[in-house]
């Protein structure tokens, strides 16, 4: 194989290898980063529709029917 046919082969090939795995690697970085978004959106959304649907349960006490038996009319 002449030189000037091997020469640019070793240097593209690990070129084309390093250029491949760092797509890869921002690849996976972008793709777990969508994901923790959307976890933290998700959670966002559970904690507020919890808040939305517990806060007025706890805060609108039931009205108590008074004990006939304990109750002093007057």
């Amino acid at each position: 194989m002449p030189v000037f046919v091997l020469v640019p082969a070793l240097v593209l090939v690990p070129a084309l290898v390093l250029v491949l795995a760092l797509v890869l690697v921002l690849a996976l970085v972008l793709v777990l980063a969508l994901v923790l978004v959307l976890a933290l959106v998700l959670v966002l959304v559970l904690v507020l529709v919890l808040v939305l649907i517990l806060a007025p349960l706890l805060t609108s006490a039931p009205a108590r029917v008074p004990d006939p038996r304990t109750c002093r009319s007057a």
